[in-house]
């Protein structure tokens, strides 16, 4: 699979840079990389690849996708479906009657849906293929919601162990809950969240079966 390579950004990046009061040095340093390289990105003499726009937007402190032009913007259509997907979860908040069912998990189905994830990280795949690997990783997760929540509920409140599940499964339910930022690496950067939230789930729903 071919890994994306972003172009015409470099006078993004520089403005920012400017904005930051950080010289090209400075910036090379603070993303791990070489200075000439960071010169040739800001002549737009190359293009630069979404690990590395990543570490700049980090250096920066700003959301990798403000450095985008508007022509890396995805299909609208992903925004469009995004905040549908989201709704999934609502429907999996604790039951009034009583304790959730045991969820089935096909588990070899589930990996290769997080290794497709974490696999278009790093390639130019379409909006079709984003919006359905999103809708895959948030179907899984509120699958695997009731049943963690649930075990979370028996431990008891306020122990450590409580305090940490509460506060980990809070954070898998808003980052469900996300719309991703203009721009194919915000998409790219989410759906890599996604994967490493319901891997975590999925291995908590093992342990507990041992």
């Amino acid at each position: 699979m071919t890994s994306i390579v972003y172009r015409g950004v470099g006078p993004s990046i520089a403005y920012a840079r400017r904005v930051a009061n950080l010289t090209q040095a400075e910036l090379a340093r603070a993303a791990n990389v070489a200075l000439g390289t960071v010169r040739k990105i800001e002549r737009n003499e190359r293009g630069i690849s979404g690990h590395l726009l990543e570490a700049v937007a980090a250096a920066l402190d700003l959301d990798p996708a403000r450095l985008l032009p508007d022509t890396e913007r995805p299909d609208d259509r992903l925004h469009r479906t995004m905040p549908g997907l989201s709704a999934v979860l609502a429907e999996y908040e604790a039951p009034e009657d009583g304790p959730c069912r045991t969820p089935t998990v096909d588990q070899n189905l589930v990996q290769q849906t997080i290794e497709r994830a974490q696999g278009l990280r790093r390639t130019a795949a379409g909006a079709d293929e984003l919006v359905g690997t999103a809708e895959a990783l948030r179907g899984h997760i509120a699958l695997l919601m009731p049943d963690a929540e649930e075990a979370t509920n028996r431990l008891w409140r306020g122990s450590i162990e409580w305090s940490r599940r509460t506060g980990r499964l809070g954070g898998v339910r808003f980052q469900a809950g996300q719309v991703p930022g203009p721009g194919r690496l915000s998409v790219h950067v989410q759906l890599g969240q996604l994967a490493r939230d319901y891997q975590w789930l999925l291995d908590d729903y093992k342990e507990r079966r041992k």
